[in-house]
């Protein structure tokens, strides 16, 4: 049996929730102990493994109920919020008009923030706002690798993908 804030805040009826997980050992890891504690309190789950390919493919994911994915972050954090936040295959799929306005008017934001702090607070505040919604669930996975050099600074890239190589430096 569904109990506490959860029976009383949504429409849950007891239906299975279809779950879409990354045909990946640590998303279905987490997808299956998200199913097995869901169903402790009562709430049917079916995890349904897909490939990376499957996300562009924007008909399959909106038949699923709930989606678990990721975002790999590079040491640029700011670059990755920004495009976690723009990506038209990420997030913005799932949100309504409304939803995306109120996201469009964070991302201008959070590019206006002169400093880091301000800028993650005003991210931070995006977050909040999803989380609140109950729209996007955010976990975090510390990376393991750089796609690049640390040493290598100042990466922007075009429009196209390219980086901006005048802007490159190195710190010693």
């Amino acid at each position: 049996m569904v109990t506490g804030t959860f029976s009383k805040n949504s429409n849950y009826e007891g239906e299975t929730i279809h779950l879409a997980a990354l045909r990946f050992e640590d998303f279905l890891e987490d997808a299956y102990w998200m199913k097995q504690k869901l169903s402790e309190i009562g709430i049917m789950v079916d995890v349904h493994p897909i490939e990376l390919s499957d996300l562009y493919n924007e008909q399959l994911m909106l038949s699923f109920d709930a989606i678990y994915n990721g975002e790999g972050f590079e040491d640029n954090i700011k670059l990755s919020i920004l495009i976690l936040l723009r990506n038209e295959y990420g997030i913005r799929r799932f949100l309504n008009e409304s939803q995306r306005e109120e996201l469009d008017k964070g991302f201008e934001t959070i590019k206006k923030q002169s400093d880091d702090e301000s800028f993650i607070q005003a991210f931070l505040a995006v977050e909040e706002q999803l989380t609140e919604d109950a729209t996007i669930i955010f976990t975090v996975h510390s990376s393991e690798q750089n796609t690049y050099q640390t040493t290598v600074q100042g990466i922007q890239l075009s429009g196209y993908g390219w980086p901006i190589f005048h802007k490159l430096w190195l710190k010693n």
